[in-house]
């Protein structure tokens, strides 16, 4: 299976992300927001090591943590399950909510030499999924579940939203829910602009000399990532061997490891540039975490 987007939360990607200037009116971060070490990473802040599994950059503060995913999700099943029993409706085999355990995973594309050798820039199957709603459940489920259809079921009313709105609701009781999409926005942002810093754009030439020596010709990790000829179903030899000389060269001019301490840099730029708005998703998230948590420990 074909690698999917990139960065996000979410695997390694394929197509290169592009945040437009409408999406982040107003911010203008300087092309390069920190002096240089020899190494070439940002002088005079904490270093950020992506080799240590579940790393953080700095924007991962304004967004819940691993830890507080799961209560969240756990609450929101509690809150939809007691919904839908409410309206008389039987739960089970929903597709759980997903927990992101490593958000920086991959972020530097394709660092892992174990996944480069078996699937090259493939991504792993997934789990067999349970079902989602709409997908062979009845029209009373739909209806319970999201609100659409009827607005009364068996005499009782159905919520706005179903009974996933209504558990997002009571999970924001003080408010709309944190804009995560904004920072989401930031963290795309700062991930394109971090390419375009001329210390990771010297990284980058030492990694296209690398892979030149090993008989592989790309401008960019990107390039390779992105190669047309990987698109097949399946991994091939050619993309196996591609992968792993690109994880070797990645880790011989310690790309991952500059890529990341620059775009921490932006980051933190941002993040004063934006204080006040990410100051509110925070408090936002903190509050969700917080009526979670009660619905977690009572339900």
């Amino acid at each position: 299976m074909r690698q999917q987007k990139r960065p996000s939360t979410a695997p390694m990607s394929r197509v290169l992300l592009t945040v437009t200037a409408v999406a982040l009116t107003g911010c203008a971060l300087s092309p390069e927001p920190a002096a240089r070490t020899t190494a070439g990473e940002p002088a005079g802040i904490e270093r950020v090591d992506p080799a240590v599994p579940g790393f953080t950059l700095p924007l991962d503060a304004f967004t819940p943590s691993p830890a507080q995913q799961r209560i969240i999700a756990d609450a929101s099943t509690i809150l939809y399950r007691s919904c839908m029993s409410r309206l008389g409706i039987r739960t089970g085999g929903e597709r759980p909510t997903p927990v992101t355990t490593e958000p920086n995973r991959d972020r530097y594309l394709l660092t892992d030499a174990a996944a480069a050798r078996t699937r090259g820039y493939h991504q792993p199957e997934p789990d067999a999924p349970g079902r989602s709603e709409g997908e062979s459940l009845p029209a009373e489920h739909v209806t319970a579940a999201t609100g659409r259809g009827p607005y009364l079921l068996g005499g009782k009313e159905v919520p706005v939203g179903g009974c996933r709105g209504a558990a997002a609701d009571a999970l924001n009781p003080a408010g709309p829910a944190p804009d995560l999409q904004f920072v989401q926005n930031l963290r795309g942002l700062t991930w394109n602009r971090s390419q375009a810093d001329e210390r990771v754009r010297q990284v980058f030439a030492a990694w296209s000399a690398c892979m030149k020596d090993a008989g592989h010709h790309y401008r960019t990790p990107s390039d390779a990532n992105n190669d047309p000829r990987f698109a097949s179903a399946e991994p091939t030899r050619r993309e196996r061997a591609t992968a792993v000389a690109d994880v070797r060269c990645k880790e011989s001019t310690g790309l991952a490891r500059v890529w990341a301490n620059v775009e921490a840099a932006y980051q933190r730029e941002a993040i004063g540039e934006h204080a006040a708005r990410l100051e509110q998703v925070r408090k936002a998230v903190a509050a969700q975490v917080a009526a979670a948590t009660r619905v977690r420990a009572t339900g």
